[in-house]
């Protein structure tokens, strides 16, 4: 008997943990959907062995020289707001063309383990930050950084142990590590690769 109280226990407090994130991560999304930026700006994280070296906020089209393997760029505009994910060696040679589906995954959860107890934080690729572009690396670790910190205030590292769930538009389960990352074609079609 004590054991089902033991069991009921744990399961209430693990759905009491859940909905408080659902509901301050849908918090977040609303107020920066509504009360964010009102003219063009941009904001460029720069990631080097998977650390965050900087943030750069700025106004203009200018390039800092640095030392980094990846650069996550976020664009706000009056109507439109948007992201994408450069590497280091393509030198933002590639042209990223937004996708036409805006909606292709319907369920993404990012399941943190810590000390045998999973978190699961759940994110949008779509709102408020259009992240839908092809040849970027959608949901790599700097990726990850920045959606649970901008959109869940939490701080993951290179240590933190996660795993992501998605749901694509053809009812398709997907897991992805922390070592995968999603890449879509000029097609429109995604794969997963390796970092």
């Amino acid at each position: 008997m004590l054991l089902y109280f033991e069991n009921f226990f744990l399961k209430l407090i693990n759905l009491i943990i859940y909905l408080y994130s659902f509901i301050e991560s849908k918090y977040i999304l609303l107020k920066k959907k509504y009360f964010s930026h009102n003219k063009k700006t941009k904001e460029i994280y720069y990631f080097k062995n998977r650390e965050l070296l900087c943030t750069i906020k700025k106004e203009t089209e200018n390039n800092a020289l640095l030392n980094y393997d990846k650069k996550l760029i976020v664009n706000y505009g009056e109507e439109l707001n948007y992201a994408y994910i450069y590497e280091n060696e393509n030198n933002d040679i590639d042209i990223k063309t937004p996708l036409k589906n805006k909606n292709f995954f319907l369920t993404i959860d990012i399941n943190i383990n810590e000390q045998d107890y999973i978190t699961r934080y759940s994110i949008s690729l779509n709102t408020p930050l259009n992240f839908y572009f092809t040849k970027t690396h959608l949901l790599c670790y700097e990726h990850v950084y920045f959606l649970m910190k901008h959109f869940h205030n939490i701080e993951i590292n290179k240590r933190t142990n996660y795993e992501i769930s998605l749901m694509d538009n053809n009812f398709k389960l997907i897991k992805i590590n922390s070592e995968e990352y999603v890449e879509f074609n000029d097609d429109g079609n995604y794969e997963i690769k390796k970092n």
